[in-house]
């Protein structure tokens, strides 16, 4: 992993971001995002760039998070699109009750 610091990003659409997207993991041209909410401090969005065995076969990974009643900050859904297999994975997280 490239020892880069993270650029952090406030605009409109979305009040803090923190990117690294130049960064160079396990891959050339990998990138992750984490969007926070500034009043809470608490995960808004994760944003994941990759591919598979070659740059042609990218995959974009994304993580939405919401707070259930009690304030407890949770994966609220989840979206694999892996874009030249025109493969989509949509996963959504509800209905959280009280035991």
């Amino acid at each position: 992993m490239a020892n880069k610091k993270a650029v952090v990003s406030p605009n409109s659409s979305h009040p803090f971001s923190a990117s690294n997207a130049p960064m160079r993991y396990l891959k050339q041209g990998d990138s992750i995002t984490f969007t926070l909410d500034p009043q809470t401090k608490q995960l808004q969005n994760v944003r994941v760039g990759s591919y598979l065995n070659d740059p042609s076969n990218a995959v974009k990974i994304s993580a939405e998070f919401a707070q259930l009643p009690d304030g407890t900050n949770h994966v609220a859904s989840t979206l694999i699109n892996g874009i030249s297999k025109e493969l989509r994975v949509n996963e959504v997280n509800s209905n959280y009750q009280m035991r």
